[in-house]
């Protein structure tokens, strides 16, 4: 793992040019071996917001786009993207993802935490802050990859080659980090937390409730069912969309656009498109006498490219990270695996509240509340039980995310219609990259695995 002196040197890949010199002394040859260019600290409150930078781009950039073409929601149409939709790719492919996630993200995470913690008085809410980061990332980079480097990992003061934590104990230090988080937020829920670069503006007592939403997501990946559930209940609960995870954007390039559109209309153009989206098909025959998809097709889609002037690949739009419509689709798929009346009532009831929440966010009424006899003969949805319509809801709840990926991969790609771009397999993991194989390779898994191998949690 390319992790030299790595804690001091990692967050100032993103905040060079930002800390200045210090202030000269009365010797001239005070400070002559200093590079102002290269500092090797500064303050806690910067090194949080670069390492949410960090998380940020991993889950919205790459990673995202692959797991997306993957997950079919669009396609790759040009060069390498059109390999990687059709499942011919390298273990190279995976480099820029795994530096992303651990140098950027989890290294300034991790050493923000340490410089929290270690002020005359802590922000107990800042350190929390940090813990539910590092589960949001760190639990997105097992489900992607599997076994990965967890307790070793950044501490390149004591190993160069971390070894592997298995996927299961990484789920459960996520969890153990969500709820230290959880504990510290109840207490403090009116305490704001400072440099939080998303939408929920240092907000605690909304930060708390994304806490419980992540829970909830990762405890669906191990098949806790039934601990989802009651930590759901917990999480975000607007409808409106202003308690949603939310990365911000603005119209500059290279410094605050929407990563998609920054891809699809300044980098590599014709890359990424949806001639091939399944769930654009889905949209356009999506609509009943209950339900109108003409809004929520039209946000994601511009005919077969992405919606780059006015929905989610827009310069300024924002990126979702956590959101009620997922924390609502975890309500309603754990309910209808109940298998009663009850559960399947439930399950409805969930699925309305994620259907007021997109009209609220299209400004529509094309979402009717569904009922139960709505499954039954005669039906808007009489062709489908209630657990598979959740199945196609979630799918489609989830375009753009890297958790769409993992949904499907979840639920063993059960979604209405879809099928593999080529041959009979889906992918189940990314590739171990190439780098780690290069420096680390005595810790990767024996043998390691490939794209169509499940990862352990989902064998």
């Amino acid at each position: 793992m390319k992790f030299t002196n790595i804690k001091y040197i990692a967050f100032v890949l993103l905040l060079v040019g930002v800390i200045g010199c210090d202030s000269v002394t009365n010797s001239f040859t005070d400070g002559y071996n200093e590079n102002p260019n290269n500092p090797t600290s500064a303050p806690a409150d910067k090194i949080f917001v670069a390492g949410q930078v960090g998380a940020v781009t991993f889950l919205e950039s790459h990673s995202a786009r692959k797991g997306s073409m993957w997950a079919q929601y669009f396609s790759g149409e040009d060069r390498q993207y059109s390999s990687i939709y059709s499942y011919n790719v390298t273990a190279s492919d995976s480099d820029s993802d795994w530096f992303m996630a651990y140098v950027r993200g989890l290294t300034n995470l991790r050493l923000a935490r340490e410089k929290y913690n270690a002020l005359n008085v802590v922000p107990q809410n800042q350190v929390a802050t940090t813990k539910i980061w590092e589960a949001m990332l760190m639990g997105q980079v097992t489900a992607l990859w599997g076994d990965v480097p967890f307790s070793e990992a950044i501490n390149s003061d004591e190993t160069t080659t971390p070894s592997y934590d298995g996927q299961s104990s990484v789920y459960s230090s996520v969890q153990t980090l969500l709820n230290e988080a959880i504990t510290t937020l109840e207490a403090n829920s009116s305490v704001g937390i400072s440099s939080d670069v998303t939408s929920l503006g240092g907000d605690a007592s909304k930060w708390l409730k994304v806490a419980y939403t992540l829970k909830a997501r990762y405890l669906m990946h191990t098949g806790d069912v039934s601990g989802a559930l009651t930590a759901a209940q917990s999480g975000i609960d607007a409808a409106d969309g202003t308690g949603d995870a939310l990365m911000p954007h603005g119209p500059q390039q290279a410094r605050n656009q929407n990563l998609y559109y920054a891809f699809t209309n300044v980098e590599r153009a014709g890359y990424l498109a949806a001639d091939r989206s399944h769930a654009l098909d889905m949209l356009n025959n999506g609509n009943n006498g209950k339900t109108d998809e003409t809004a929520r097709l039209n946000y994601y889609y511009d005919g077969t490219d992405l919606n780059s002037t006015d929905g989610f690949a827009a310069a300024t739009e924002s990126f979702p990270l956590v959101t009620y419509m997922e924390n609502q689709m975890i309500i309603a798929e754990a309910e209808a695996a109940k298998g009663t009346t009850a559960g399947n009532q439930n399950a409805i009831e969930a699925l309305n509240n994620s259907r007021d929440y997109l009209d609220n966010k299209f400004g529509t009424d094309n979402y009717d509340d569904l009922v139960l006899t709505d499954f039954e003969a005669g039906g808007a949805y009489a062709n489908t039980d209630i657990p598979q319509h959740v199945r196609n809801w979630t799918y489609l709840g989830l375009i753009g995310q890297i958790e769409g990926f993992n949904f499907v991969r979840r639920i063993d790609y059960n979604v209405d219609g879809l099928s593999p771009v080529q041959g009979s397999e889906f992918p189940q993991r990314f590739l171990y990259p190439q780098d780690e194989r290069n420096t680390n390779s005595d810790n990767l898994p024996d043998p390691v695995p490939g794209l169509f191998d499940a990862t352990p949690v989902n064998q």
